[in-house]
Parts: C-alpha cells; sequence; structure tokens
C-alpha cells in the first residue's frame, strides 16, 4: 500500500511534495520485494502536472518501492542533491532557470554519482547525444514513455551505478 503526502496543504506546499511509499508485504509478496529498501528519486520538473504523472506512475509501476522527491527549480534540486541521501534523478530539460543539455551538465558538476535520467519533451536526436554523451543513465521523451519504461530506466540505472561500485572497489582492492 502506497501512502503519499498531500500535494497541497497548509503545512506542506505543493514545491514540498514528497511521496513515501511502502513496501509491499503479506501472501504473495516475494521475499526479496519485502525486503527491498526504498529507492529515493528526485524529480527535477517545473511542471506540476508532470510531477503527478511521474508519481502515480511510480505508485503504480513502482510496488511501493519508490520515494519521490520533487524540486520545481533546478537550483533547489542541486541544492537537494547536495545535502544527500537521493538514488537516482530524473531531470527535466527545459527548466525556466536554465534549459537544455546545460542543466545536465550543472547536475552532473554537482553530484557526479548519482544515477541521472534525463525525463523531457525535448525529442530531438542531437540533445539526445549530447546528454548520452555527458553520461546520463537513459534519455526519455514525456510522450512516448510509458510508465513500466520509466520504472525500467530506473531499475537499469540503479543497477549500474552498483556495477560501478563494485567494480571501483574491486580494482581499488588489487591496486
Amino acid at each position: 500500500m502506497n501512502t503519499a503526502t498531500s500535494v497541497a496543504t497548509a503545512d506542506a506546499p505543493v514545491e514540498a511534495f514528497v511521496t513515501r511509499g511502502s513496501i509491499p508485504h503479506g501472501p504473495g509478496v516475494p521475499a526479496a520485494i519485502a525486503t527491498e529498501p526504498l529507492v529515493r528519486v528526485l524529480l527535477i520538473e517545473d511542471n506540476q502536472e508532470e510531477m503527478l504523472l511521474v508519481h502515480y506512475t511510480l505508485e503504480e509501476f513502482g510496488q511501493g518501492r519508490y520515494d519521490l522527491e520533487w524540486s520545481s527549480r533546478l537550483s533547489d534540486g542541486l541544492d537537494r542533491l547536495r545535502d544527500g541521501g537521493i538514488d537516482v534523478v530524473l531531470l527535466d530539460l527545459g527548466l525556466p532557470e536554465c534549459e537544455g543539455p546545460i542543466s545536465y551538465v550543472a547536475l552532473r558538476n554537482t553530484a557526479p554519482n548519482v544515477p541521472a535520467i534525463v525525463l523531457t519533451g525535448d525529442g530531438r536526436e542531437q540533445t539526445e547525444r549530447l546528454v548520452m554523451n555527458y553520461g546520463a543513465e537513459d534519455y526519455l521523451v514525456k510522450d512516448e514513455v510509458s510508465g513500466l519504461q520509466l520504472v525500467r530506466a530506473i531499475r537499469s540505472a540503479l543497477y549500474r551505478q552498483k556495477t560501478r561500485i563494485e567494480k571501483d572497489a574491486v580494482v581499488a582492492a588489487l591496486a
């Protein structure tokens, strides 16, 4: 069962929106799922409707494994990343204060070890190539991506990150 803070209350404005998932448990739920920790996802997206779509998508396809935080401005998202505790970032490239691949570069400079997936309305191949060359884990176009594809992209990004960390540990142990 998922629970979510109210999207807009006197105590929790939309800008402070956080969803808190709970791990499913009970009959028929594999033990591996029931014991997995929550994945902390930071969505940097200026459009509230898009945030709600991501929220509902993670609820529907994520089996309670995702904890979503939302920043409507790049600068706020970068500040949140500096605080630590984020597992993966979903980044829109169409932000008012910084648009296009420059947004991704700013993110990468702030949090080089946090996997980042671009989730944008910009379907241009040239933009996709640029951010993928800069190290984006995936490039998803909002109008073309399904909920299942989004969840798979997050899982794949986390798996690649885990593999990189394990590889680096082996290399360091051998050095």
